[in-house]
């Protein structure tokens, strides 16, 4: 079945539409030729006799299907490799009906799951059941399946029946995103907005087509989405008898359909015609495709109905060309049109193979551009929430939403979600929010002023932090009603440029800070719940080392406790020897976070007391020297120490603290630099002087959580002069900052990463004895990092209680508390149950040495089960409160 995934693939993500409409090629006869130039460019690990074999063997598996299937409905007298046959060959062998509903079977849901990832699924779907109804010479009236479908595997959906929490869901990342945007697209060509985005994607394009012969066309998304809305009213026209507003317009259509420029100057009318569409089929719907009364009202709750035009649309046309209702040039246009939205498809869901969280930015960055200030918001919003957890059996949704910069805006957001949402109080008992803060770049770090000794690391973030944080807290203390929909607060987005140290003042005021109000029936004083934490840390890492000291960071500046969790933590688990090899054992990384990195991967040696890395302490200790002579003590003006050292004692004086700082003869070893690290989870500003000075008046609520009292455990670290000196330094010397800043290639030496494996190991124990949780989401950690394989993921190296029976397995493994989640759902193209089911499966598939399975499906289902009962448990609903 490889073979034929490839050859979909290439004949509806690599063909140029263009030259489907141009005649170039032909949706009923892709010659060998053809097919050729296609594998070369997109299969360059086959060799042209090897894509030649490819070619028959296909041409000969879809004659041999159709012969099978039904002759009469195919009459093709000759051997022709038609793309449609392909959707057919495919979905008929992973696709089954249960209830009249499209399901996937369960023994064929990955390879189901890599189609979609890079395909639309209602592409496989619709043609599948216009095949078989088309066969069966009946009709369809229901188009209201979920955005994702399950599976047909009877004990893992009534495992899952028992409920699920989905306990890592951003709002905004989670609607059924690319369906909505493209009904949103298909009905307003006029929208100079969109018009914008499109030229602003064509300027780094996400998933390049490649050039496969002189005959390759390229035309640019802003071009292909006017076409592809021409297209799709010619289209309508065909299955729509009645449709006499298009009968006069058709001809001119297809006349500016054949040149871009016209294209342009009828825009208006184009949309004309769109609109007369809509008044005269659809007149109270967003598409003009819900012309008929059975696709505007889905009798169970109303889910999934917007997008059922578009689904009917595709039926229909597939039903026309499996039973030969389509004449080729009809047949050729269909061609042409997925293959637009398909190409658009693939600027917005993440179908590239790229690694890493910039990637994923990329993409998510763009989830509602097409939805935003259009009639589409109230329902993408609906449908992320609302529509996910009746298509499935989720009992507690977190939906993660972002802070505001003011009260009125925090109150108005948490208003409208819920009247959009759910319309009703009890179903707001299965869902709440979670405000997740937002990690960028360092403002300054472009600009002179970052280079500067009055400004420290990230202060624009942290001003906005702390006003956003003010701005919840007040919200909580003033809407009381409200106030308790803000279960938690995490800190998500781009990691490897903004660390924990950011958030940590705003993470322990808000967790601490109390929330009383008096009852208005009782007149008793009642505490709201205590804001719970999780954290996005992990995930994504120049260096693996730098991922665990990330985990630490956050563990230990965040003050994080039993029952926390960290978001996705997957430097924690994955194989290192493996990751290193994926980066062929070099990193680039700035001076700082090497030198960073470095001094804590000693001390974790040293405190874990790892045997067997005498070699990896002597390497470190010869490159911290190396290091911090670049990028510290070559930029620290002579006789600094001694005016510090008098300002200090002067200070300390003046308080009457019995405290005496000295400047001759400092050491700044490299167990004295990991002190200085200990520090950064304090407010930089009490610093500012080269010293600890603890502000004396006008504290604030906010300035109680400047010290991290918590961590380090020897509080008097702080006053330690080489120490706090080196704090000082790392936020406010320009020169260290900018020499800090530069990037480095490393090459890693061998011991470096023996270290790091025995270290991760121990970092696990150290997580899973302070109680704290996991996050999983195994479709978006494969598509954001280095493995691409559901049997890769992490899990098992954190929790396998009841997937072995073997004692010394279940005993080397920390047993860490985990749950399973989706992330951004409408990005990645999941939902929850999916997420099970591609982990089971992956366990199921997974062979020993010996080629027998590595585990049994019995106590896979167990494991799933008992991570279900996890991620009940670890939903902020069930904190206790007072």
């Amino acid at each position: 079945m490889d073979n034929i995934r490839y050859a979909i693939k290439i004949l509806f993500q690599g063909v140029s539409p263009n030259e489907v409409l141009l005649n170039n090629i032909e949706y009923d006869e892709i010659s060998r030729n053809r097919f050729l130039s296609l594998g070369r460019a997109y299969l360059p690990w086959y060799s042209g006799n090897e894509l030649g074999n490819m070619y028959e063997y296909l041409c000969n598996e879809f004659e041999w299907h159709n012969n099978k299937m039904c002759e009469c409905i195919i009459t093709n007298e000759k051997l022709k490799f038609n793309v449609f046959d392909a959707l057919i060959l495919f979905a008929d062998s992973v696709l089954v009906e249960h209830n009249g509903a499209p399901l996937c079977s369960y023994e064929n849901l990955l390879r189901w799951r890599d189609m979609c990832v890079a395909l639309d699924e209602d592409l496989f779907i619709t043609s599948f059941l216009a095949y078989k109804d088309a066969i069966k010479g009946i009709g369809r009236h229901d188009f209201f399946w979920p955005p994702v479908i399950g599976h047909n595997n009877k004990s893992l959906n009534r495992l899952l029946e028992k409920g699920v929490a989905e306990n890592h869901f951003h709002l905004k990342g989670s609607a059924p995103l690319f369906h909505l945007s493209w009904i949103s697209l298909m009905n307003n060509v006029c929208n100079p907005a969109f018009k914008r985005t499109f030229d602003k994607y064509e300027e780094m394009r996400l998933h390049m087509k490649v050039a496969y012969d002189y005959c390759f066309s390229y035309t640019s998304l802003y071009t292909l989405w006017i076409q592809a809305a021409v297209i799709r009213l010619i289209l309508f026209s065909f299955i729509v008898n009645d449709a006499y507003i298009l009968e006069d317009k058709k001809g001119q259509l297809y006349d500016w359909l054949k040149d871009p420029a016209e294209l342009e100057i009828h825009i208006s009318d184009i949309q004309s015609i769109i609109n007369d569409l809509r008044d005269e089929y659809a007149k109270k719907a967003l598409d003009y495709s819900l012309c008929k009364n059975y696709l505007l009202s889905n009798p169970n709750e109303g889910v999934n109905e917007i997008i059922s035009g578009e689904r009917w649309l595709m039926y229909s046309l597939f039903y026309k060309v499996y039973s030969t209702g389509l004449h080729y040039e009809e047949a050729n246009l269909l061609y042409a049109y997925i293959l637009m939205k398909e190409t658009i498809r693939s600027e917005m869901i993440q179908v590239n193979n790229h690694v890493g969280f910039d990637n994923f930015l990329e993409y998510q960055n763009r989830k509602d551009a097409f939805i935003d200030n259009t009639p589409f918001e109230d329902v993408y919003l609906r449908m992320a929430v609302r529509d996910t957890i009746l298509n499935q059996h989720i009992v507690k949704l977190e939906a993660r939403i972002a802070p505001k910069n003011r009260y009125s805006d925090l109150k108005k957001a948490i208003r409208r979600y819920d009247e959009i949402i759910s319309g009703s109080s009890k179903f707001k008992k299965k869902y709440f929010f979670v405000v997740h803060f937002i990690k960028e770049k360092d403002g300054e770090l472009e600009r002179k002023e970052f280079f500067s000794e009055l400004i420290c690391r990230h202060n624009m973030k942290r001003e906005q932090v702390k006003k956003q944080a003010h701005v919840l807290l007040e919200f909580r203390r003033g809407e009381k009603k409200l106030g308790k929909r803000i279960r938690g607060i995490d800190a998500s987005s781009e990691e490897i440029v903004c660390r924990p140290e950011v958030f940590a003042q705003a993470f322990r005021f808000l967790k601490n800070e109390p929330v009383v109000y008096r009852d208005v029936l009782t007149g008793t004083e009642k505490k709201l719940q205590d804001l719970c934490v999780t954290y996005h840390v992990g995930e994504d890492f120049l260096d693996i080392v730098d991922g665990m000291r990330a985990i630490d960071e956050a563990v230990s500046f965040l003050n994080m406790h039993c029952g926390d969790r960290l978001g996705h933590a997957l430097a924690l688990g994955v194989d290192v020897q493996e990751w290193y090899a994926s980066k062929e054992g070099c990193i680039l990384i700035s001076q700082q976070d090497y030198l960073d990195n470095l001094v804590w991967l000693y001390a974790k040696i040293r405190k874990f007391c790892l045997e067997d890395c005498e070699d990896t302490i002597r390497y470190i200790e010869k490159r911290y020297d190396e290091y911090f002579r670049i990028v510290y003590l070559n930029n620290i003006p002579a006789g600094r120490m001694d005016i510090i050292a008098d300002k200090a004692n002067g200070y300390y004086e003046d308080i009457k603290l019995e405290h005496t700082y000295w400047s001759s003869q400092c050491g700044f070893s490299i167990n004295t630099y990991y002190d200085s690290w200990k520090l950064r989870g304090d407010d930089p500003f009490l610093y500012e002087e080269g010293f600890f000075k603890i502000k004396d008046r006008g504290r604030s609520e906010w300035d109680e959580y400047g010290i991290n009292k918590v961590f380090p455990e020897n509080y008097r670290i702080r006053y330690n002069p080489e120490a706090a000196f080196l704090y000082h330094t790392y936020h406010f010397n320009p020169s260290v900052k900018e020499e800090g800043s530069r990037k480095k290639e490393i090459k890693i030496h061998p011991c470096i990463i023996k270290a790091a494996k025995k270290v991760q190991k121990r970092m696990q124990w150290f997580i899973a004895q302070k109680g704290l949780e996991i996050e999983t989401n195994p479709s978006s950690n494969a598509l954001i990092g280095t493995f691409k394989r559901y049997d890769k993921h992490p899990i098992v190296n954190w929790y396998n209680d009841g997937l072995t029976t073997d004692f010394q397995d279940i005993a080397d493994v920390p047993q860490i508390r985990v749950s399973i989640n989706t992330d951004d759902q409408g990005v990645f193209a999941t939902y929850i149950e999916n997420e099970y089911a591609f982990l089971a499966l992956a366990l199921e598939k997974l062979r020993d040495e010996s080629g027998k399975p590595q585990y049994s499906r019995t106590m896979i289902y167990n494991w799933i089960d008992k991570i279900r009962e996890m991620g009940l448990g670890q939903s902020f609903e069930h904190i206790n409160r007072s």
